[in-house]
């Protein structure tokens, strides 16, 4: 691949959806699978390995995370919000997350 490319992991229903980035390089993607039958397998993401562009896009959520559940009053949460969104595409500019994360941000706007 030329670039990261998002992709979707998943059974028809129940099982969870997970999405994964995958970039060059070996990626080791490790699934539990579970169900009584056949017929009702769930798959359930355990780890993804190797793919940097996956542990950018989950350093990210968990630094969104805590800071919207955090119990600071929300006009701090929006500015550490922007902060975090803001040194990401600095650092990454050309990284498609980063596109994915500004639209992401204006789309939470309107």
């Amino acid at each position: 691949m030329e670039e990261p490319v998002q992709g979707r992991l998943g059974l028809d229903d129940p099982s969870d959806i997970a999405w994964i980035y995958l970039d060059t390089g070996n990626i080791v993607v490790k699934v539990r699978a579970t169900g009584a039958s056949a017929n009702e397998i769930e798959l359930e993401l355990e780890s993804v390995l190797g793919s940097t562009s996956d542990n950018l896009l989950h350093d990210f959520e968990k630094k969104f995370k805590e800071i919207s559940f955090s119990k600071s009053p929300d006009s701090l949460k929006a500015t550490s919000l922007f902060m975090v969104l803001d040194s990401f595409v600095k650092k990454y500019p050309n990284h498609n997350l980063s596109s994915l994360f500004l639209q992401e941000a204006c789309l939470s706007l309107f």
